[in-house]
């Protein structure tokens, strides 16, 4: 991305004049020495990242809204910071296709083999497991961290949440 520095207020026409100063940023999303691995596991899909070093590091689960499709940026920033961290696909029409119904939220076996996944990989701290979602994806989040048998999060973090949860679980 370029910046640049004009004299003045932004005006019409203010990009025709020179500009005081230039400078180029780029900001970089997976940094050296993480490690990105496509994982397709006990019917789960997504992308693990793990930073650089011996572990055992703290991880988490990533999961996105309904948009669909995997997003993995968020996930390679965590583990540029310290964090084994696993973007999850659980609302594309790969995993969707395996579902009953299509409606793959309400399969507790999928994300609670993703966690286990996670939670069992050699360098993750098994017992600082976290889940990490946006927009539908803290329903699930949510739900999981209530209801789940099997998934015992040390914390929950929900960006842009959904106020809606059922409660006759």
């Amino acid at each position: 991305m370029r910046i640049y520095v004009y004299k003045g207020h932004m005006r019409d026409g203010f990009n025709a004049e020179s500009a005081l100063a230039c400078a180029v940023t780029e900001r970089s999303y997976m940094a050296p020495g993480v490690r990105r691995t496509e994982i397709s596991q006990d019917g789960v899909l997504g992308t693990l990242f793990v930073p650089p070093g011996p572990g055992p590091f703290p991880a988490v689960l990533d999961m996105w809204g309904g948009g669909g499709g995997l997003v993995e940026y968020r996930s390679a920033l965590l583990a540029s910071h310290g964090y084994v961290s696993l973007a999850l696909d659980y609302y594309s029409t790969q995993v969707m296709e395996k579902s009953p119904d299509n409606n793959p939220s309400l399969e507790y076996e999928y994300f609670e083999a993703a966690f286990t996944i996670l939670q069992d990989h050699p360098q993750v701290a098994s017992d600082r497991v976290a889940l990490l979602a946006s927009s539908y994806g803290t329903s699930v989040a949510l739900r999981m961290a209530v209801y789940s048998a099997v998934m015992h999060p040390r914390c929950v973090v929900c960006i842009s949440a959904s106020h809606v949860q059922p409660v006759n679980e």
